[in-house]
């Protein structure tokens, strides 16, 4: 099998040219697949920016913001909320270091959702952790076919 890396950022954008555009930030699958019903939701309140991030795993997270910053430059965003899922957080704060003293890239909000925070509640993490030892790989296998089929 050969694979090929790409190493440009895919964009895609919804919605009305004169909404605030809020960028969404991929967690580790690192495409918009799991979006749209979010975007649904939102009922064209903002200009959606979905991203997919190259297939690459040789980048820093200043080369991902710096390439974020280039691609929404290239398509006009200036002006933009943040929406990190997950991983997509780091990438957030990656492009929220990189844009401080640059007039050419305001940020206007960051949105954090899920991921590289300290869950709230550790006794219910724990108690989780105990009741998923006893839960076998047929039964994990079909809870994730499940959510294979309902992320469509």
């Amino acid at each position: 099998m050969i694979v090929e890396e790409c190493n440009t950022i895919q964009l895609r954008i919804h919605g009305a040219g004169a909404a605030p555009a809020l960028v969404y930030l991929p967690e580790m699958h690192g495409d918009w697949t799991l979006v749209s019903r979010f975007r649904e939701a939102l009922g064209g309140r903002v200009r959606s920016v979905e991203i997919t991030y190259p297939r690459t795993t040789t980048w820093s997270l200043e080369e991902y913001a710096e390439a974020m910053w280039n691609t929404l430059e290239e398509h006009g965003l200036s002006h933009v909320w943040l929406l990190g899922e997950s991983f997509g957080s780091q990438v957030a704060w990656a492009m929220l270091a990189s844009s401080q003293g640059r007039f050419n890239r305001p940020i206007e909000g960051i949105i954090l959702a899920g991921g590289f925070v300290r869950h709230p509640m550790i006794a219910g993490v724990k108690l989780l952790r105990r009741r998923n030892r006893r839960v076998s790989l047929s039964h994990l296998t079909w809870l994730c076919s499940l959510y294979a089929r309902y992320a469509r």
